[in-house]
């Protein structure tokens, strides 16, 4: 329980509203304070940037300030010396290039299918990971021909920019977060799209709908105890372990909340779903219509080996995945 308590803090500061939420939302602002609506990376993003700038405004002003809710749900509490404290000691070597899904897992030695079966997080991502790759070079293509029309697009390279200098910036006591000063082919460009889109659409949907099955019975993962763990054999007793679980208000106040997070509403649009039509050309409306065509496969493959699990891993599944990082 103590270890699964020190996951749970990770879990929410880091993993979750870290690495999707917050790192993400510089992308949201430069893309509106750079990119013109007409522009198709614009129209390839907003998307999957739709929901982040609200989202992330109401959690700074009810989650993570001084006496706000991650102080009493969570162990670290405290402000801005407790969970907001680990996240500007993680940011500081936070890095674009562990956001490369498949380089990430082979670095974790994670990535093998044959040594470690039944890892449905890391079999559904890649399989994501591949559709939306496939998905961002068909459009690139219909607008970007060569890699000299990429360097010549001084609304895309200030785009770049304004995120290399303003977004991420190294500062003092900071390494540099690794994000280009510049893109100078498809084959780049293709690549930090990937990474981003990933991130807002599945990465997010992996890490937060899962939170209700994890959290919603805290003796399983506890988001805070009362009592450091024992240091004597034999002390963890029944008495003990229920005076350092948190109290039927604490632990209904964290039920409430991922329960909130956990919600999927009806009129979110899911991955693959475009109800704005922002591309109305027909080289684009073909190349949405292949995406949609291989989240269609996808799912069903899911679905097929769901079928075969007493615990079907659904997290994932594209019907179930929203466009933007939007709860």
């Amino acid at each position: 329980m103590w270890l699964r308590n020190a996951d749970a803090q990770w879990h929410q500061m880091i993993t979750h509203l870290l690495r999707t939420h917050l790192f993400m939302e510089p992308i949201a602002v430069a893309t509106r304070r750079q990119l013109p609506s007409l522009h198709p990376l614009w129209k390839l993003l907003s998307p999957h940037l739709r929901g982040i700038l609200a989202i992330n405004t109401l959690g700074r002003e009810t989650l993570i300030p001084v006496g706000g809710v991650a102080d009493y749900v969570l162990s670290i509490g405290g402000g801005a010396i407790g969970h907001v404290h680990l996240m500007q000691k993680y940011y500081k070597s936070l890095t674009w290039s562990s956001y490369d899904l498949p380089r990430v897992l082979e670095e974790r030695g994670v990535h093998d299918a044959e040594q470690l079966p039944g890892f449905h997080y890391r079999d559904d991502a890649l399989r994501l990971w591949k559709v939306i790759k496939e998905y961002i070079t068909d459009m690139l293509k219909i607008y970007y021909y060569s890699s000299k029309k990429i360097k010549k697009d001084t609304e895309l390279q200030a785009w770049i920019r304004d995120l290399h200098d303003n977004g991420y910036p190294a500062r003092e006591g900071e390494n540099d977060h690794g994000f280009p000063s510049s893109v100078t082919s498809l084959e780049e460009l293709t690549h930090l799209l990937t990474m981003v889109i990933f991130t807002c659409s599945c990465q997010h949907a992996a890490v937060n709908f899962s939170q209700m099955d994890a959290y919603g019975f805290q003796p399983h993962s506890p988001s805070l105890m009362r009592k450091p763990p024992p240091k004597t054999k034999g002390l963890a007793n029944m008495e003990h372990i229920m005076n350092s679980l948190p109290t039927m208000d604490q632990a209904g106040a964290t039920i409430g909340v991922v329960f909130d997070l956990s919600r999927k509403f009806d009129d979110e649009p899911r991955l693959g779903e475009f109800p704005e039509r922002l591309f109305t050309d027909k080289a684009a409306e073909d190349a949405i219509s292949r995406f949609q065509g291989d989240l269609h496969k996808m799912s069903k493959a899911i679905e097929h080996r769901n079928d075969k699990l007493k615990f079907p891993y659904t997290y994932l599944l594209p019907e179930n995945t929203p466009n933007s990082v939007a709860i």
